[in-house]
């Protein structure tokens, strides 16, 4: 019996068979670390955090830079410390590991899609995931909303959607090759 490669076993490291999300915005300082934060502590919460990878990254990243103060402050008003959080890129290679890629606009998923066409059932918007309607979630620049209310609301996304999420990861962690 053939193992490894040959088999067509990629690879035998248990966090690769966990379900993986990877939550992307333009530039990983804000929406899609507290994106990814939200969801880990809905994991804790519900007694699966070691069952799954989680992670952030940016469309439009520079690697290593800190979170802003602002976003910090609002973080920490929804119990999230940002402190530690280095920006991440995105990362070619790295991105066929992850089960589901949750965007938080419209343009992310296609920009990515144009780049990476066999990550099109992987790569999906967050609103409609949760919502059934695709809507972008706003980033700290827009004028018409504080970086706390963006924060508080991206939050309250990930909590109400986080069976429908959870869910659809699962599922295609089921299928990955």
């Amino acid at each position: 019996m053939a193992v490894g490669p040959a088999a067509g076993i990629h690879s035998l490291n248990p966090v690769d068979l966990m379900p993986s999300i990877l939550f992307v915005c333009r530039a990983n300082k804000f929406r899609s670390p507290i994106a990814a934060a939200c969801f880990e502590r809905a994991l804790v919460q519900s007694g699966q955090s070691r069952e799954w990878k989680v992670n952030s990254a940016g469309t439009w990243a520079i690697p290593g830079l800190r979170v802003p103060s602002e976003v910090a402050r609002a973080a920490w008003a929804m119990d999230i410390d940002l402190s530690s959080h280095l920006t991440q890129a995105i990362v070619p290679s790295r991105l066929e590991t992850y089960d589901l890629i949750l965007v938080m606009e419209r343009g992310q998923r296609e920009a990515l899609l144009v780049e990476f066409p066999y990550l099109q059932n992987r790569v999906q918007l967050l609103s409609e995931v949760v919502d059934g309607i695709p809507y972008d979630i706003p980033d700290i620049q827009a004028l018409d909303h504080t970086p706390e209310e963006i924060a508080r609301d991206l939050c309250e996304l990930i909590e109400r959607g986080f069976p429908k999420i959870c869910e659809l990861a699962s599922s295609m962690s089921d299928i990955q090759p």
